[in-house]
């Protein structure tokens, strides 16, 4: 797919959608499903999959790779769906690379001579733009989609936008924004999904035991624990890392009997930590995948109904209560009810995969990031 090196406008953009390889498939599944009107941008870095064993520091240069790739790509918004990335790579992207792409692209789209008002209401005009904007530096950051059933505050910048704000800006002090040079041209917004889930989990559980499988980063991490403690200090929670369950999935062997082992070995050393365990988080989005073995293993292993969650129900929920409040970013997104699927892959190999998964044919295109 080629793409020019920079995005010129802020109108008819996408909703990317990214993942380290195809469980990102199962959230955007569940997100076309509640907002099928909008353009998606799938993509997959199938290539370096998994995600899950990497350190911090990689983890964060693959993602921050992959955002500047779909943002390229002309996406506005871009969901984390993968949880290994939103753990260990959101929250430097919000903080650090985002305030740095945006004034870099800023720099780069508006030229010398350019008309630019230093009035106290702070107004630029940009190439491309319909309308001369009032701008403000991106506020502090948070790092997921709130939850469609929570009343915590909104994510990222973005939140009470005033009368001619650009779209996913902040308010800030004067002192903030007096270098501000950003514009509806330029504006980005990175979400992730362990928040939303988080929220969602800790309504769900009657007697406060919660139960985590995740990929070894994101158990390292400890973002479920931090997050579902925000939400309820009383909650006992565990966590399993399955540092298996993944390559089972990419390699298409999730369904068949040599899984079994794997998946009732990581659910058994994870009710040995909590027997009382009765919500279980899948916190990873390529693990809805094995729901089946997973519902099949557990009566022989816990002696209570368990609550299994999954997240692309709860994240799709939040994305259409996220656009909801942040109309004028809605304006902006293209609604041709498309969606291309972009992979770092062998193009053909992810199509035959991919469309397993979903259930309906899918034809890829190979990219390099």
């Amino acid at each position: 797919m080629h793409i020019s090196e920079k995005s010129s406008t802020f109108v008819g953009m996408k909703i990317g959608v990214f993942d380290s390889g195809y469980g990102g498939l199962t959230i955007l599944e569940q997100i076309r499903k509640q907002l099928p009107e909008y353009d998606y941008l799938y993509l997959g870095d199938n290539a370096r999959a998994p995600y899950g064993t990497h350190s911090f520091e990689v983890i964060h240069q693959y993602t921050w790779q992959a955002v500047q790739y779909l943002f390229r790509a002309d996406c506005s918004l871009v969901i984390l769906a993968c949880n290994t990335a939103s753990a260990k790579a959101l929250r430097t992207i919000q903080q650090q690379d985002l305030p740095q792409w945006q004034q870099s692209t800023v720099d780069a789209v508006i030229p010398a001579g350019s008309k630019e008002v230093r009035s106290p209401g702070r107004t630029i005009e940009c190439p491309g733009a319909q309308a001369v904007m009032e701008v403000r530096s991106p506020g502090r950051t948070t790092d997921d989609l709130p939850s469609a059933q929570a009343n915590s505050p909104a994510p990222l910048a973005g939140r009470g936008l005033g009368a001619g704000q650009c779209p996913g800006t902040q308010a800030s002090s004067p002192a903030e924004s007096s270098n501000s040079k950003l514009s509806n041209c330029q504006i980005r917004n990175v979400l992730g999904v362990i928040r939303p889930t988080a929220e969602e989990v800790a309504i769900r559980t009657c007697n406060g035991h919660i139960g985590v499988l995740g990929t070894p980063g994101t158990v390292q991490s400890g973002s479920y624990v931090i997050e579902l403690q925000k939400q309820r200090t009383d909650l006992r929670i565990v966590q399993q890392a399955c540092p298996m369950w993944v390559p089972l999935i990419e390699n298409g062997e999730h369904l068949q009997d040599g899984a079994d082992y794997f998946v009732e070995k990581y659910l058994r050393l994870l009710f040995a930590q909590d027997p009382q365990i009765d919500t279980l988080v899948l916190g990873c989005t390529h693990y809805p995948l094995l729901m089946p073995k997973i519902q099949a293993a557990l009566p022989t292993i816990a002696a209570h109904k368990v609550d299994v969650v999954a997240q692309g129900e709860i994240v799709a929920r939040s994305l259409q209560d996220y656009l909801h409040r942040h109309s004028d970013l809605a304006a902006t997104l293209s609604r041709g009810t498309t969606c291309t699927y972009l992979t770092t892959e062998q193009a053909n190999k992810f199509s035959d995969s991919a469309s397993l998964f979903l259930r309906t044919p899918v034809n890829a295109q190979h990219v390099v990031l």
